[in-house]
């Protein structure tokens, strides 16, 4: 009897970097829902202005005091989430620095993971300002650099 032995049935001891990849993916993530928090705001601002199109700032009809009101109460809960979000979205991109930077020997690496990651760069504009030849040599950097952090992943606190 023959049995081979099929790495993903393989039981490991350490991180995958896929799930550094994972980990890494959640700013890009984060700042799109950040984004779309603020273009919500924007949204409710628009519709309360449209309201109030005349010179003294009062309603043009009736019942549009109420709507006014509430798109007052709507931006500054709106605002209040969109401040929060900000808050986590920068506590999360500096720990993604600090890791990415624990890569002091492969500092390509770490760079790449933070122009793509943190900085929310696509690789064609990471190739472009660090001059190499194609995306692919920036792929591989991320997935050697996320390989790397996997080595010593258990070593960070989870946040």
């Amino acid at each position: 009897m023959i049995f081979t032995c099929a790495p993903e049935n393989e039981k490991r001891d350490g991180v995958d970097y896929r799930d550094v990849k994972a980990w890494f993916q959640q700013c890009r993530d984060y700042k799109i829902d950040v984004d779309r928090q603020l273009e919500r705001i924007h949204r409710i601002y628009g519709s309360a202005t449209k309201i109030t199109q005349n010179l003294s700032g009062m309603p043009t009809a009736s019942g549009n005091g109420d709507k006014i009101g509430n798109a007052a109460v709507d931006i500054i809960e709106e605002q209040t989430r969109y401040r929060e979000m900000v808050k986590r979205l920068t506590a999360l991109q500096n720990e993604a620095t600090k890791r990415a930077y624990c890569l002091v020997v492969a500092t390509e690496c770490a760079n790449a993971i933070v122009d793509f990651y943190v900085n929310g760069k696509t690789q064609d504009q990471i190739a472009d300002e660090t001059g190499v030849s194609g995306v692919d040599i920036v792929r591989k950097r991320i997935n050697r650099g996320c390989k790397a952090l996997a080595e010593i992943w258990p070593d960070f606190s989870t946040v």
